[in-house]
């Protein structure tokens, strides 16, 4: 769980329900294999491994899950060149009279779904901690794919939860240009590390990008002041965290500089996996809380990050019974 990127969701349970509901919910969507008839399927498995039922792993109100998507990787060429084989054979057959665009479509999803259970399955994972008392739940990726199978399956397995990207008061773009132009102070547990990209706000295909230099120089300043906004920027948090903060306040590229693992390398991977839960979530929860407060707090308004569980339980529910058939 040393993650190596971080997009913050809130979750805030229905009425009555804690850890316990969580747990029992995560039991309704197991990961197991992905049927034939199906193009990708997801679920839950233990942070200890397969062969554990223990999906959720908790030290005080940090709890550890780990979420998992496979695919069946049928690329669009296979399907294409089939198609034209079989087109061609069909016309040969026919004397020369030509398919028709309709039937060739038609025979693309017949050979798309002859061809999708020999294609090979990729498991992806990730791992995420939730932090109870504050309702903040750390996912290890900023992919959006990832994130939106997982809320999806959350909103199915916690029926009546709120799921929600957390965002802040202040643009991420608009704080790291006023930070950089010098119009705001850098918040005090932060530092400048040597990368930044900048954007012409004219021509949003126009950037530069700046690595391996004091990014708080003239020559960026120069840039800054002739319009260009930053899009994103490598900062360090306490001499401690190196990473960069991106638009969508995701986090990516995280190194850690100054933190000691709190484990020996033969110790079980049951006891490492509990010893890094008790080290990182509380470094992940202070660190998070002063990015969110370097950018005005937390907005609590409803945006469009928000989750309609109502509709994600129905989209779960129709690729379960899909699977099922």
């Amino acid at each position: 769980m040393w993650f190596k990127a971080i997009q913050v969701l809130r979750i805030t349970p229905a009425h009555g329900q804690g850890l316990e509901a969580f747990q029992d919910g995560l039991q309704k969507q197991p990961i197991g294999p992905c049927p034939g008839n199906v193009s990708q399927t997801h679920g839950w498995v233990s942070p200890f491994g397969a062969r554990h039922n223990q999906l959720v792993v908790s030290v005080g109100p940090l709890h550890l899950v780990e979420f998992v998507l496979a695919k069946r990787l049928l690329p669009q060429d296979v399907v294409k060149q089939t198609l034209e084989l079989r087109v061609a054979q069909l016309e040969e057959k026919q004397g020369g009279v030509p398919i028709s665009k309709r039937e060739q479509r038609r025979m693309q999803d017949e050979i798309h779904f002859e061809l999708l259970p020999k294609a090979f399955v990729q498991q992806k994972s990730v791992q995420m901690i939730w932090h109870q008392e504050t309702g903040y739940l750390y996912v290890g990726t900023t992919q959006s794919a990832m994130i939106d199978a997982l809320i999806a399956s959350l909103a199915y397995c916690c029926p009546g939860w709120r799921i929600e990207v957390v965002s802040a008061l202040k643009g991420v773009e608009s704080s790291l240009t006023n930070w950089l132009r010098g119009q705001d102070s850098l918040p005090k547990d932060f530092t400048w590390d040597d990368a930044c990209q900048l954007l012409d706000p004219a021509n949003r295909f126009a950037s530069i990008r700046f690595t391996g230099n004091d990014i708080a120089s003239p020559v960026v300043r120069n840039h800054l002041q002739d319009g260009l906004q930053v899009k994103q920027a490598a900062l360090i948090w306490r001499d401690q965290i190196r990473f960069v903060l991106t638009q969508a306040l995701g986090i990516s590229q995280i190194k850690y500089l100054d933190i000691e693992k709190d484990h020996g390398v033969d110790d079980a991977k049951e006891a490492i996996i509990m010893a890094d839960l008790a080290l990182l979530g509380p470094i992940y929860h202070a660190w998070f809380t002063d990015v969110l407060q370097a950018l005005g707090g937390e907005s609590r308004t409803k945006q469009s990050g928000e989750i309609d569980t109502i509709d994600l339980i129905q989209e779960v529910e129709d690729v379960s019974l899909s699977a099922a058939e």
